[in-house]
């Protein structure tokens, strides 16, 4: 016959089960659905990296607006664009 260890019946064994799914199940209902439980943490974390995503998108439209702006206030650029899209004539081409 087997010699148990000091503890370890059976129903001690069974308490333990017990004692941790309670302690579990307590940590899960304080935890999860809580104001800083997982589900709003993690929701938390998507949004957080949707607006980092969005605000990489701004600064990349940003700089092309900057570009933009910029290929616009060269007058060479002005008077090809005036005269290929509005067929405008500039002064010195009518002499």
């Amino acid at each position: 016959m087997k010699r148990r260890r000091f503890g370890e019946t059976p129903k001690s064994k069974r308490r333990k089960i017990v004692v941790t799914l309670i302690a579990l199940t307590l940590l899960g209902i304080i935890f999860i659905p809580g104001p800083n439980g997982l589900a709003r943490v993690l929701y938390k974390n998507y949004k957080k990296q949707q607006l980092h995503k969005r605000i990489e998108q701004l600064k990349i439209k940003a700089e092309l607006i900057e570009a933009k702006i910029d290929k616009g206030q060269n007058e060479e650029y002005l008077r090809k664009y005036l005269h290929d899209n509005y067929n405008m004539v500039s002064k010195d081409s009518l002499k």
